[in-house]
């Protein structure tokens, strides 16, 4: 994936539609071909693997949260990918005569009494596995189609509900600021514009922001154990949180752009809070909007980054981290 995004010059990397579609098809299925029977890679590997994947395509940094990259581009993780396989591989086998031989193994598998669980057979795994929900609700002697789409929204329910739980140890409304969106379930419309490098850059920080590894105080200072009303903004220097919407509407210091902004995209009588949630809601794709976006969200970051030079050192890194890595990588 590091190799496709470098490979497209300054065009702003291969849409994100195109990446998906080709680690989908082409990469996933490989590298899991089999792994709900044979076990032929632990699953701890490839949701590594995986996680990885969303985040090169999304041009965000590898400490992101999993699960919020992971809800962006509309995937369910791995773990949850293979129950929603053995549920329907559970459906194929419910519905065999009771005579043949992959019947009666499964069934006779099912009373296994085996405590350890990388010891447990298959069957009995799956059975433990359809008495939880969402799996419950799924009925194994259903249509095929009806069955495998009930699967895959259970998968995507797992994967999305833990995101919902908070993957750290602050609530996520917290962790995505302000912006917090609601779960999506498919590939945030957002990241369906292909845009040139400099637009690009914007819209990986609108990511940014949305994930809670957006480069400001609430972020960076989180990780030292300051309280959140001690990461305050140096731009303005009035005591205010230097959190997405500070940084992007907020700040006295970049007051000017804040009104070009609200000249451009605000609604009648619409407040720069909902304003705010609006344009950065994963949801909102307006092509023409999202450019001036994009814009003010690049020039916000110039004169941060003017202003607090001390992040200016992890400029490049912040604008591709993907392609840095990529190319640290390389070295190795």
């Amino acid at each position: 994936m590091g190799k496709l995004r470098q490979s497209q010059g300054d065009s702003g990397g291969m849409p994100a539609p195109v990446s998906d579609f080709l680690y989908r098809a082409w990469i996933e299925p490989v590298l899991s071909f089999g792994e709900e029977i044979c076990c032929t890679a632990g699953s701890a590997r490839l949701a590594s693997l995986q996680a990885a994947a969303a985040k090169r395509i999304l041009g965000v940094s590898s400490r992101t949260i999993n699960d919020g990259a992971l809800e962006l581009m509309g995937w369910a993780r791995i773990g949850d990918k293979r129950k929603a396989s053995l549920v329907k591989y559970a459906r194929y086998v419910n519905q065999l005569e009771d005579e043949r031989l992959v019947s009666r193994v499964w069934r006779a598998a099912t009373v296994d009494q085996t405590k350890r669980d990388n010891m447990r057979p298959l069957a009995s795994w799956c059975e433990g596995l359809m008495k939880k929900d969402p799996w419950s609700k799924i009925p194994l002697d259903g249509p095929k189609a009806s069955v495998r789409k009930l699967a895959k929204a259970a998968a995507m329910s797992e994967t999305l509900g833990a995101f919902e739980e908070g993957s750290r140890k602050e609530p996520k409304a917290d962790v995505l600021g302000r912006a917090a969106p609601e779960p999506l379930g498919h590939m945030a419309p957002y990241l369906h514009q292909r845009l040139p490098d400099d637009l690009n850059a914007g819209r990986e920080e609108k990511t940014r922001c949305l994930l809670g590894t957006i480069r400001l105080h609430v972020d960076m200072m989180r990780a030292t154990g300051h309280p959140r009303d001690q990461r305050t903004c140096l731009c303005c220097q009035q005591g205010e949180v230097e959190d997405p919407f500070h940084f992007l509407i907020g700040c006295s210091s970049r007051a000017d752009l804040t009104r070009a902004l609200r000249d451009d995209l605000a609604e009648h009588d619409e407040t720069n809070e909902d304003m705010f949630l609006r344009v950065m809601s994963p949801e909102y794709d307006d092509a023409d909007e999202s450019r001036v976006l994009y814009r003010h969200i690049a020039a916000c970051r110039a004169h941060r980054d003017s202003v607090d030079p001390s992040d200016n050192s992890a400029t490049a890194a912040r604008a591709h981290p993907a392609r840095s890595e990529l190319r640290n990588d390389s070295d190795d």
